[in-house]
């Protein structure tokens, strides 16, 4: 893999732009699914309401909130509202208040203060939201205290009737103060998520007081995040093929070097070199080799640089999302890592295995590397599919009492590895001879030292101990003996 180095620094430039492309995509994948949740968190649910604090509310909205707010946040709230009135606006804001908000001439209305600051929208946005799930607190505490039931589901926009705000304030002002505190302290410790939702059910609800068309709102801001979705959708498909692109032409120019080089170089053989490597394994070299190279760096770039990516910045924006469940993607990511390098170890496993079965049938049989690999693969599959449903649809069928996966593990590892031992003592001790043995052993002019040990074993002590272990395995499974 160190050799082909090289050959990539020419596209180097291709590299390098496959993978920025690669972090612009894995953004945008990761920010799809947030988008797809506000539509149905905020397009749906909410109603397409995004603030917890309403741009405008009526006076006895505005004191209702105020009731359930802390000293700090009621201030706040204070500071943030001015009486909506035609002399503090020009005309065009005038006209656009009253387009928005039809029915300000029926109440006195007091609209937010525009062009906040990002942390001062925030606060206010928060102020409100724990005002509103206090609110909903002393609600349902009521309700229970009258013998009724208040469920969840029933805190949706259309359970809230603001149109009675001008009974309601004078009620909740005759409530125990001490009820109304212990509200205010349970929606400070609430986390904010729990808050946004209830607030943005008020807010909708001031804003149908005043005549806002909540639908519009709705639809709105569904095709606006809809669109947001459809450009970042385009945008992936252009980062996706712009990869594919870079590594395409990438492995290609790589591959084409390569050949050229391997072309050149067979060219200058011998005819002695030619019989010794041979015409049909240089052709496999130059085409099928290559061309298996030329995909591993096309892979590398859209698929192993790629998963780490997106991975680490699933993490990261997970735990920027919400810290108290990170725990839960600590155990995925590593279980998916653990499953993911097993079976890399296995496939790689299975390749070289594969491989050799594929070069021992060219090399013996002069077959077309071609055939070889399917063949190999229908044994594979065959075998594998046996084994797979040794335990359940096959469970009936046995070999020498054993299911399928059993009798290939006892045929392997109870039969063949023995068989195997014992021809390798063969072959060394019978075939090569103890004495070649010797001569590789000392060819570094360090002598043999356990020479007599080493010929006793290879010639008797490790072929009769495996025959025992294959016979005593065979006689185990025939049922001749009990191990």
């Amino acid at each position: 893999m160190m050799k082909l180095k090289r050959y990539l620094k020419p596209y180097i430039g291709f590299a390098l732009a496959a993978i920025v492309l690669m972090f612009c995509q894995a953004a945008v994948d990761l920010n799809l699914p947030n988008l797809m949740s506000d539509i149905v968190n905020v397009g749906i649910q909410q109603g397409g309401i995004t603030e917890a604090a309403p741009k405008a509310v009526s006076a006895e909205g505005l004191q209702l909130m105020s009731a359930f707010m802390s000293e700090e946040d009621r201030a706040l709230a204070q500071s943030q509202y001015v009486l909506a009135e035609q002399a503090n606006m020009t005309a065009d804001e005038w006209d656009r208040f009253v387009t928005d908000w039809p029915k300000v001439s029926d109440t006195d209305v007091y609209r937010q203060i525009p062009n906040l600051d990002d942390s001062t929208q925030a606060q206010l946005d928060s102020a409100f939201s724990r005002a509103s799930y206090a609110l909903m607190t002393v609600v349902k505490d009521l309700a229970e205290q009258s013998g009724q039931d208040i469920a969840a589901g029933d805190t949706d926009s259309k359970a809230m009737d603001m149109s009675k705000l001008g009974e309601l304030v004078p009620m909740l002002a005759m409530l125990p103060q001490g009820m109304v505190d212990d509200a205010i302290a349970a929606a400070a410790a609430t986390p904010e998520s729990m808050l946004s939702q209830t607030a943005a059910v008020f807010t909708k609800g001031f804003y149908m007081q005043l005549g806002a068309d909540t639908d519009a709102m709705q639809t709105s801001y569904i095709f606006r995040t809809g669109g947001k979705m459809l450009l970042m959708a385009l945008l992936l498909a252009v980062c996706a093929i712009s990869v594919g692109f870079c590594g395409s032409r990438m492995g290609a120019g790589i591959a084409r070097d390569l050949r050229r080089d391997i072309f050149a170089k067979v060219t200058s053989f011998t005819n002695n070199e030619y019989d010794k490597f041979g015409t049909a394994s240089l052709i496999t070299r130059s085409t099928n080799d290559i061309q298996q190279i030329q995909m591993l760096f096309v892979m590398l770039l859209r698929i192993v640089f790629y998963a780490p990516i997106i991975g680490i910045g699933g993490v990261i924006k997970v735990l920027n999302t919400n810290t108290s469940m990170a725990w839960i993607i600590a155990v995925a990511v590593m279980a998916i890592l653990t499953l993911v390098l097993v079976l890399f170890a296995a496939v790689t496993s299975s390749i070289a295995l594969t491989e050799s079965a594929v070069s021992t049938f060219e090399d013996e049989l002069g077959w077309d590397r071609h055939q070889a690999t399917v063949l190999i693969g229908v044994i594979m599959l065959v075998l594998g599919s046996l084994s797979a449903l040794g335990y359940g649809p096959l469970a009936g069928v046995t070999v020498f009492g054993m299911q399928f996966l059993d009798f290939f593990d006892f045929l392997t590892n109870s039969v063949m590895m023995p068989i195997a031992a014992i021809t390798t003592c063969l072959l060394v001790s019978r075939v090569i001879g103890v004495k070649k043995i010797e001569e590789e052993v000392t060819l570094s002019g360090k002598p043999f030292r356990r020479k007599v040990i080493f010929n006793f074993m290879i010639q008797y002590l490790c072929p009769v101990f495996a025959a025992i272990i294959l016979v005593s395995s065979v006689a185990n499974a025939l049922g001749w003996i009990a191990m």
